[in-house]
């Protein structure tokens, strides 16, 4: 309940202070065509659409490639470029007019992926370009851009399913011949499910659920 808390308040004041006093209200959009519910997909904003990628239905465990977009609050969604492969849990971070998946599985219980991807809107579809892959394979993740650098933070250390200290790698997404370097390594233990945003030329961490609940923000 914490981080939930935590990301609501982060949030709420970023959409208050941009805001300036106006009215916010809530749209209900359309719903997908999709009968089952999508989980752990990938779900970000690429030019001025609306982009639900990826993920499991409630019909199994193992991922999808399906990939949807939504124009505008007043059209229906349509389906557009697949992934080049199937992928639930992964984490999202957007820069400009693009966003970028990264890592997650292809099975709700499986290994993780090492891959990043930078997503564009070209036309009405989806273009998918592959970066230089993760120096890890990372079932779970969060990801962000600062100042054209793209940070992932682990969710539980270089490998995914064990117990080690988290750690942070930095592309920067303006070089010639990007690489992933290593960051330094956030404070604790960085647990399964964490986020991360940037705001005013900082990076936020929020620590995900340990085996006793959620932990606190970095």
């Amino acid at each position: 309940m914490r981080i939930k808390l935590l990301l609501t308040a982060l949030f709420s004041a970023t959409a208050l202070s941009t805001a300036v006093g106006a009215e916010l209200q809530w749209t209900e959009l359309p719903k997908l065509p999709s009968q089952a519910t999508v989980r752990g997909a990938f779900v970000a904003e690429v030019g001025e659409s609306l982009v639900i990628a990826g993920g499991v239905t409630d019909e199994g465990e193992s991922a999808t490639r399906d990939t949807w977009i939504l124009d505008s609050a007043d059209k229906g969604w349509r389906q557009t470029t697949v992934l080049p492969e199937p992928a639930v849990s992964g984490a999202v971070a957007t820069h400009g007019e693009f966003a970028f998946f990264i890592g997650g599985a292809a099975a709700v219980s499986g290994p993780g992926r090492d891959s990043a991807i930078r997503v564009s809107l070209e036309g009405e579809d989806l273009t998918y370009d592959a970066l230089p892959d993760l120096p890890a394979r990372l079932a779970s993740c969060a990801a962000a851009v600062l100042n054209g650098v793209l940070y992932v933070v682990s969710g539980s250390g270089p490998s995914a399913e064990s117990g080690e200290a988290a750690a942070m790698w930095m592309l920067d997404l303006e070089a010639e011949n990007p690489e992933w370097l290593s960051g330094p390594p956030p404070p604790g233990n960085v647990r399964r499910s964490p986020a991360l945003a940037s705001q005013d030329g900082a990076l936020f961490l929020f620590e995900g659920a340990g085996p006793t609940g959620p932990s606190t923000a970095q």
